[in-house]
This record gives C-alpha cells, structure tokens and sequence, in this order.
C-alpha cells in the first residue's frame, strides 16, 4: 500500500510538473523526500520481516542462519528509519545538488553497514 502511494505521489508530482510553470514546482525536492519517507517506512518494516528470498537483505549468509537474519535486520532497521528522514529533510533544506549527493552518501551507509555486520557475524560464527 505505502509503495502504491509512493507511485502515486510520483506520478501526480510529475504530471503536475509537466502542466504548471517550472519555477512553481519543485519536482526534486518532492521526489527525495518521497524516497527519504520510503527508505524510512521499509526501514521500520525491516525489523518484522521474516527470513525469505524475495525481501530483504538477502545475503547468502543471511539466508543460511535465522539469528543472523534477525540482528542484520534489527540493525538496518536502527540505521534506515533515521537514514530516511534525514534524506527527507535534507531534500528540504539543500539544493538539488547537495541533497542528491547526500541521499546517495546516507543509501551507501544504510546498506554497507549492515551487510559488513552481517558477514562478520557470519564469520565470528563460524569460528
């Protein structure tokens, strides 16, 4: 529901764009802060999923152990919930430029870190 909605707001926010005068509309700033409240409602999600192949961080690592499952989860969800505010704000407050640059930063964090997490976890285990 929140991904068709997500669309939605795209797609009005292009459609609107494409009939009103440019400098009346602001379609960047809209479309980060879309994807910031996206990144930051899967974030929230991510700490119910359940180990599957379809969503997720489906990492062979992840896939083969349930409690490696669940603390990679836990962990991204800690880091994506703020991650996508902050993306959400910063659309706001910087110019284009600066916002994507900093959306593109904050993604990378939000997926390194756990994915580093998750294999040292695997590691350690196996030890």
């Amino acid at each position: 529901m929140v991904i068709v909605l997500f669309l939605s707001v795209i797609n009005i926010s292009i459609t609107y764009s494409a009939v009103s005068y440019p400098a009346s509309f602001n379609l960047t700033t809209i479309v980060l802060f879309a994807v910031g409240l996206l990144l930051s409602f899967i974030g929230y999600q991510m700490r119910t999923i359940q180990p599957n192949y379809f969503i997720g961080l489906r990492l062979p690592w992840t896939l083969e152990d349930d409690d490696n499952w669940k603390a990679t989860h836990r962990l991204a969800a800690q880091l994506w919930v703020p991650g996508g505010l902050i993306i959400a704000i910063i659309a706001w407050i910087l110019p284009f430029f600066g916002a994507f640059i900093t959306t593109i930063i904050i993604t990378a964090i939000m997926v390194i870190i756990p994915t580093v997490f998750s294999y040292r976890f695997f590691r350690k285990k196996q030890a």
